[in-house]
């Protein structure tokens, strides 16, 4: 593991945490924690397991080994923290077949790193609907380091946030809504940086795309409240006393969204 400390670092104590898989899955799911960690009080710390070895390329990257091309990805990502001001970024930097298999080493370190960085604010992973299987070994790598922690130290609210599927289909009073109109400008530049990304997928605009799509089709009898939000589902109750396998807490979710196009027919 490599732990980054950007040249700009935020030296506020660390309350806002994401933990994602790949890089660029920081600067598309956890704005919220970026920007609350531009404060004189607090800070944002990013944790990224993957090593980007098996990304879509283009034809101007096409000839890059692998070594190459995770050495080019995580350039992009420490650049990212630059302009974020993290206080601290730690690159795993592990395959998606160790992060699928959700190796137990994995989890050790995320708990090394969690205690680091006790009772953080919030922590934000992967949204455990997610259709990338990566993302949904990510999370729960993130959730299972997370359970392992005594109570005092674990984080007070833990979000999992949209990547590659979206959560407009929670119940509306499951949605947790960010509101990112306070730097948007920000969030452009963080994943403009992803020029290796950026350059098969527009993972930046298909980003952007969806946080004005959030905005727009939230609420049909209102107008906008922000132009631009992201979407994310309350996992605190998976991480306290008595808890509610995940299994349990996800089906709960489902069937709301079941009652909710169902009964429109009955």
């Amino acid at each position: 593991m490599e732990k980054y400390i950007p040249r700009t670092a935020n030296v506020a104590p660390v309350k806002f945490m994401a933990i994602a898989a790949h890089q660029d899955d920081v600067e598309i799911m956890a704005l919220d924690g970026i920007f609350k960690g531009q404060a004189e009080v607090a800070s944002f710390s990013a944790v990224v397991l993957a090593d980007g070895a098996g990304c879509p390329k283009n034809e101007k990257y096409a000839l890059l080994s692998a070594d190459e091309v995770m050495a080019l990805r995580i350039n992009e990502q420490k650049k990212a923290s630059e302009i974020g001001r993290y206080h601290s970024l730690y690159l795993l930097k592990k395959s998606s077949a160790q992060i699928k298999a959700e190796e137990i080493n994995i989890v050790e370190r995320l708990k090394e790193i969690l205690l680091e960085n006790p009772r953080l604010e919030a922590l934000y992973i992967h949204n455990l609907c997610d259709k990338h299987p990566t993302h949904i070994g990510a999370g729960k790598l993130a959730l299972a380091a997370v359970l392992s922690l005594p109570l005092e130290h674990r984080p007070i609210k833990l979000f999992g946030c949209e990547v590659w599927r979206s959560l407009d289909w929670l119940d509306d009073s499951d949605k947790v809504i960010f509101n990112l109109d306070k730097n948007k400008q920000l969030a452009d530049e963080l994943l403009a940086v992803y020029e290796s990304q950026n350059s098969a997928k527009r993972y930046d605009a298909g980003a952007k795309g969806r946080r004005l799509s959030n905005a727009t089709f939230g609420e049909s009898h209102a107008e906008n409240d922000a132009s631009e939000l992201w979407i994310g589902m309350d996992l605190t109750p998976l991480i306290v006393d008595n808890a509610p396998t995940v299994n349990e807490f996800l089906k709960l979710k489902l069937l709301k969204f079941e009652k909710s196009v169902l009964e429109c027919f009955e």
